[in-house]
């Protein structure tokens, strides 16, 4: 006669509890949340920067505009008339200051050169008000 204790035989779990599946899921989903979190950070950064590289090469055609003749020492009128429109840029947004001085050429007569700082204000990211400032100087004789 047999044993009741030889009889029973003993269940093999093959597979994972609910618990453990919960737990995974968590850790997995933790590690999306993350992720999501870090693109949407640089997708950010990204267009602060495309906009910052737009507004120094919209501000340096300014510039040789300037140095070409257009606008006058204080008045950025013209430049803006002539200039595509820039995101970002507000009614005051870029502005010219000059001062003039002259330069010894070494012979009888200086050479008058007009100095100018073009400040140029506009707005990094869009909905906000975190306006950027970048100065450039110019000169134009």
């Amino acid at each position: 006669m047999k044993s009741l204790l030889s009889s029973t035989h003993h269940k093999d779990p093959k597979g994972y509890t609910f618990i453990e599946a919960m737990v995974a899921i968590s850790i997995l989903m933790i590690g999306v949340a993350a992720a999501a979190a870090l693109s949407m950070t640089m997708v950010t950064q990204e267009e602060i920067n495309a906009r910052a590289a737009r507004a120094t090469n919209w501000q340096e055609n300014a510039a040789r505009l300037f140095q070409l003749g257009l606008g006058t020492g204080s008045d950025a009128s013209e430049i803006l008339d002539a200039m595509p429109g820039l995101p970002g840029l507000g009614v005051s947004g870029l502005t010219i200051s000059t001062t003039s001085s002259d330069i010894d050429s070494g012979s009888a007569s200086s050479l008058n050169v007009d100095v100018s700082d073009l400040t140029l204000v506009y707005n990094s990211v869009d909905d906000s008000a975190q306006n950027r400032t970048n100065v450039m100087k110019v000169v134009r004789y």
